[in-house]
């Protein structure tokens, strides 16, 4: 209970500090203080609603505005240092990297589960907790399309099961 508390305080925080900054950017002029209010005004909603936001689809919902990439991942790196919050606190999280072959169930701290067989690997945070996870070697590999070929020419089950008991040397 204290936890939840503790992130809702912390909610309230960060919004009374993106309140304030937005008052003195509207003072301002210049396209650096439309691409402020952009930002801050995309991040506030989130932060109000509870969703989460990446960078990229911050830099996609106004291109004229942020013109690369780069100034977004500057407006983020500037506002976690000025309202002295990190970026999971500004509900902007990385983009979805994964790909996970195999049975897991994992529970985060809203109490969805989320379970898979082939998938994308979920978002997960601090308060993300593994339900279920019977494997004794996990195998990584960078490349989708050589994810995909694995899979497509492995029995799932007979990679799954070998997961379970031993160390694969080969694929």
């Amino acid at each position: 209970m204290q936890n939840k508390q503790n992130r809702i305080e912390q909610k309230k925080t960060v919004l009374r500090r993106i309140e304030a900054e937005l008052l003195d950017i509207l003072k301002s002029t210049g396209h650096l203080a439309r691409q402020k209010l952009k930002f801050l005004s995309i991040v506030y909603k989130n932060v109000l609603e509870g969703r989460t936001v990446t960078k990229r689809s911050i830099y996609y919902s106004s291109v004229n505005t942020f013109g690369k990439q780069a100034i977004v991942d500057n407006l983020i790196k500037y506002y976690s240092r000025k309202l002295e919050s990190d970026v999971t606190w500004l509900n902007i999280v990385p983009g979805c990297k994964g790909l996970f072959c195999g049975t897991i169930s994992l529970i985060s701290d809203s109490n969805e589960m989320w379970y898979s067989n082939t998938n994308f690997i979920p978002r997960i945070t601090t308060d993300t907790t593994v339900a279920e996870f019977n494997y004794k070697t996990v195998l990584v590999v960078e490349k989708e399309s050589i994810f995909q070929r694995m899979v497509e020419k492995t029995s799932f089950l007979s990679v799954e099961r070998a997961f379970q008991t031993r160390t694969l040397s080969t694929f």
